[in-house]
């Protein structure tokens, strides 16, 4: 047998499957479950909120603030009503789209000209669908993701026992910028992650996969509930990774279900409520 031939034989005989690494987060441990329910009441009052994104092939986790969050804008803008909290922006061909969540004290979606000394506000139409439970209507802008060559809004509002949430896209009318509707939410959509063609969003029940012809499908089933989803990436072992109050969660697709690993600040491993706080404890606590 030749040399070439003895080659391609080697090429041709089946190669073994490596399996992706999990990702070692540094300063972070797996714990052994899902936190205990005495956990998660304690982290509710948590100040560490955790933002996540991917270099150099490693998971990043970085604090972020959990109230205050503002895009960056070069110009500066009277407040108002519904012009205030966090704020979401995107450069449009012709000025600036700018979003306002203050909760429960109201939120916006505006068009800013390019000097941002003229301003117009986007409504949903009056006849935008929403959930049957939806007693608000929400225009808090929680997010504006582009989805390949669409500009989307997400809204909503989670209040007390109200529930609020619906995604649209901007279009233009006759030369004016509006809100046509997509898609209904169950809940405000908490955190989002464009993936590929799809758009994934967290709200407290899971986490929803929306297709840009409207099409909704609920991928995983998970009460996030009062945890504060900051971010949703998708990691270099191709699991979802979810920035929560004080933890970090990975999800795995395995065989048709979501394998759960949770992470903590290996310097934080275990909580305690104090004087309306979540602290750190000492292990034997």
């Amino acid at each position: 047998m030749s040399i070439l031939q003895s080659l391609l034989a080697l090429l041709l005989l089946p190669q073994p499957v490596v399996p992706l690494q999990r990702i070692v987060i540094p300063g972070w441990v797996a714990i052994s479950g899902p936190p205990t329910e005495e956990e998660l009441r304690c982290t509710y009052f948590s100040e560490d909120c955790w933002a996540l994104s991917v270099k150099d092939g490693r998971i990043i986790p970085v604090p972020c603030p959990i109230r205050e969050h503002a895009d960056p804008l070069p110009f500066s803008y009277s407040s108002g009503p519904d012009r205030k909290g966090k704020r979401s922006v995107r450069r449009l061909r012709d000025g600036w789209l700018v979003g306002f969540d203050d909760g429960e004290f109201g939120g916006g979606l505006w068009c800013f000209s390019p000097d941002g000394r003229e301003s117009r506000r986007l409504r949903p139409p009056a006849d935008a669908p929403a959930s049957p439970a939806d007693p608000f209507r929400a225009e808090n802008v929680r997010g504006l993701p582009t989805l390949g060559t669409e500009q989307l809004v997400l809204m909503g509002l989670d209040h007390l026992g109200g529930r609020s949430g619906r995604v649209f896209r901007i279009v233009s009318q006759e030369g004016a910028w509006e809100l046509a509707p997509v898609a209904v939410l169950d809940s405000q959509p908490d955190s989002w992650f464009v993936d590929g063609e799809q758009l994934l969003i967290v709200t407290e029940t899971g986490i929803w996969e929306l297709q840009l012809n409207g099409d909704l499908t609920k991928l995983l089933g998970i009460e996030i509930r009062s945890l504060s989803t900051s971010t949703l990436i998708r990691g270099p072992d191709q699991a979802l990774y979810l920035g929560l109050r004080h933890y970090i969660l990975r999800l795995e697709q395995k065989g048709g279900e979501w394998l759960e690993t949770w992470f903590v600040p290996s310097n934080c491993q275990h909580v305690r409520y104090e004087g309306e706080r979540c602290i750190c404890a000492p292990e034997s606590q």
